[in-house]
């Protein structure tokens, strides 16, 4: 199910690419094709396993804490920096996300700068963005789906996830009609270690 799931992202020549912004929840979702001939798009069919249709809400936050999605800010020092992405919550549960990785003070390796948590697929197609997950289970809650791997150049980065490819976005668990949908994300922020005493 879940792959059907980035099959549905690959094939649809209408997405939306949404802003990774705290205070603006992109613009509105975008329904994936139809497959079960009961109108689609969450409109008016009303076949017998339709199920009504309500915006997606989806919120995601990087982490200096594998146990926690709340160290959203924490002592930085030069060098390989590991975060984690994490799912904050959502209220139709998550079963895909395509995102891109942002960053100031940081710089992220060609290869092997993300690795997937336990029951989520890192999948990597041209065309797709940084991050491309199916995640089993359809988590609404909080949930680890990674780390990023990163090189911090200084000791005062910020890491996030936002829109950069054509089909980024997060793809709901409706049972029937699931919607690519804008998301929202708590950046991490990294400040100076404390300097030694007497200094």
């Amino acid at each position: 199910m879940k792959t059907r799931y980035l099959g549905l992202l690959v094939s649809s020549l209408a997405f939306t690419i949404v802003a990774c912004d705290p205070q603006d929840g992109g613009l509105g979702p975008t329904s994936l094709p139809n497959t079960n001939g009961n109108g689609g798009g969450g409109g008016g069919g009303a076949g017998d396993n339709y199920v009504p249709r309500i915006d997606g809400v989806f919120h995601f936050a990087v982490s200096a804490d594998p146990g926690s999605p709340n160290a959203t800010t924490a002592m930085v020092e030069p060098g390989p920096l590991d975060l984690y992405l994490w799912l904050v919550a959502s209220n139709m549960g998550l079963s895909a996300l395509e995102c891109d990785l942002f960053g100031d003070g940081v710089e992220f390796p060609e290869t092997d700068y993300f690795t997937p948590a336990a029951d989520v697929l890192f999948l990597t197609w041209e065309g797709s963005g940084d991050v491309d997950l199916a995640i089993g289970g359809c988590p609404d809650s909080a949930r680890l789906l990674g780390t990023i791997h990163a090189v911090a150049g200084t000791d005062s980065v910020t890491v996030a996830i936002g829109p950069g490819s054509q089909h980024a976005g997060a793809v709901d668990c409706h049972p029937i009609d699931p919607w690519l949908n804008p998301f929202s994300c708590q950046e991490f922020v990294g400040v100076p270690a404390d300097p030694p005493a007497g200094e």
